[in-house]
C-alpha cells in the first residue's frame, strides 16, 4: 500500500472546534455510474439516479469494503450518492446520513452539456469554468466543513464518505494525495473508485489498497 504522510488534519476544523488528537480511519467513496456519466455529460449539482451499471458498481463495491469495521456512512443528498452510500451501508448493517454539504459544485448554465464540447468552447473562447460555477472558494470550505464536522462526531471511529467528482477532488488534495491536476474537472477519478486513510496521531497516511 502506498504510504503518503500529510500534517493537515487539524486544519479541517477550527482551534475551537477541536483541542484532542483525532485518531481514524476515513474511506472516501466516488459515487457509481449514471447515465450522464458514462455519456461523459455534465450533471454536477442536477440529482440523477444510479443506472443499471452503477447499480452493480454499488453491490461490487459494498463487497469491497466489507471489512474495514466501518461503522457508519455519510453522504452527499443527490440521489446518486445517496443510491451509492444506501447500497454500502444495507451491506454492512450500518446507519446513512446525509449532508449537504458534501453535494456536488454547481456549473449553471454548463450542466447537461457533453463534456468534450465544455472543453472544446473554453478552448476556443478562452472562457474559465468558473465564471459558470459556484466559487470555488465556497465549494471548498463546505466540503472540508462536513468532513471535520464528520470526524468530531465520529472521533475514532471508521467513517465512509460517499460524494462526487469534484468534492473528492478537494478531500485528496487537502489529505496530501498528489495528482497532475486536482482541480480539472476533466480530472480521471472512476466512478466507484474509492481511497483509505488513516489518521494517527494527526497525521494521515493513505492506506488506499493498489491495483494488482
Amino acid at each position: 500500500m502506498e504510504k503518503i504522510t500529510c500534517q493537515t488534519s487539524l486544519s479541517l476544523l477550527s482551534d475551537n472546534d477541536y483541542n484532542q488528537p483525532m485518531n481514524e480511519t476515513l474511506v472516501m467513496v466516488r459515487h457509481a455510474e449514471t447515465a450522464w456519466n458514462k455519456e461523459q455529460r455534465l450533471q454536477d449539482s442536477r440529482d440523477l439516479p444510479l443506472s443499471p451499471e452503477g447499480i452493480l458498481q454499488a453491490e461490487s463495491l459494498a463487497q469491497q469494503l466489507h471489512s474495514p469495521g466501518i461503522s457508519h456512512v455519510l453522504s452527499s443528498e443527490l440521489q446518486r450518492a445517496v443510491q451509492t452510500a444506501q447500497i454500502i451501508a444495507n451491506k454492512l448493517h450500518v446507519p446513512l446520513e446525509t449532508n449537504p454539504g458534501l453535494n456536488e459544485r454547481s456549473y449553471g448554465a454548463l450542466e447537461g452539456r457533453l463534456w468534450p464540447e465544455i472543453k472544446e468552447e473554453i478552448k476556443t473562447k478562452k472562457i474559465s469554468l468558473d465564471e459558470f460555477a459556484e466559487p470555488i472558494d465556497m465549494f471548498r470550505n463546505r466540503v472540508l466543513k462536513a468532513l471535520g464536522k464528520t470526524l468530531l462526531k465520529y472521533s475514532g471511529e471508521t467513517t465512509l464518505i460517499v460524494c462526487h467528482g469534484g468534492g473528492l477532488r478537494i478531500l485528496l488534495d487537502h489529505l496530501g494525495l498528489p495528482s497532475s491536476d486536482h482541480t480539472n474537472i476533466g480530472y480521471e477519478l472512476p466512478n466507484a473508485s474509492f481511497f483509505v486513510f488513516e489518521n494517527r496521531e494527526n497525521t494521515w497516511i493513505n492506506r488506499t489498497p493498489t491495483t494488482p
